[in-house]
């Protein structure tokens, strides 16, 4: 009788630790899997913080030159942050962001040193012009924008 209890409880030991390891490891697949949804929450808030920098002009048809010139220094940034130029630009580039400004159907990329020479030309007359945000194109891929093109009014 003596070894029937001791085997007794050495199976509802084993049965306990059984059951204690079967709750670790459901407790560590439920939180590895809340860390990677809370993960996953966190990067498209991040993409979409950064994608409404330039969706905020979609649409819009008051845009001034100061308001093209703030889109492109976003895209500057961002393409500087990730060493990216114009030559880069098709070439698995997937975070190159390029602003276009139609100014009487002739297409010209937006560089900060050509922004600030035709500010000073001609400051008045670019002032007054109101430009409208024609496009914001947005990566099926990566889900960020890649491309936006602002037209004169």
């Amino acid at each position: 009788m003596e070894n029937a209890s001791k085997a007794l409880i050495m199976a509802a030991g084993v049965l306990m630790a059984v059951l204690i390891l079967s709750l670790a490891a459901y407790l560590i697949a439920t939180f590895g899997s809340s860390a990677a949804d809370i993960q996953k929450e966190n990067e498209q808030k991040i993409l979409s913080e950064f994608n409404s920098k330039f969706t905020v002009y979609e649409g819009r048809s008051d845009l001034t030159i100061y308001d093209v010139i703030t889109a492109a220094n976003y895209a500057k940034e961002n393409n500087d942050k990730y060493n990216l130029d114009t030559s880069s630009a098709g070439i698995d580039s997937t975070f190159y962001i390029n602003v276009k400004l139609d100014s009487d159907n002739n297409f010209e990329t937006l560089s900060l040193d050509k922004q600030n020479e035709k500010l000073e030309e001609n400051q008045a007359s670019v002032t007054k012009n109101t430009y409208k945000c024609s496009q914001v194109k947005i990566s099926s891929k990566t889900g960020r924008v890649y491309q936006v093109i602002f037209k004169k009014n």
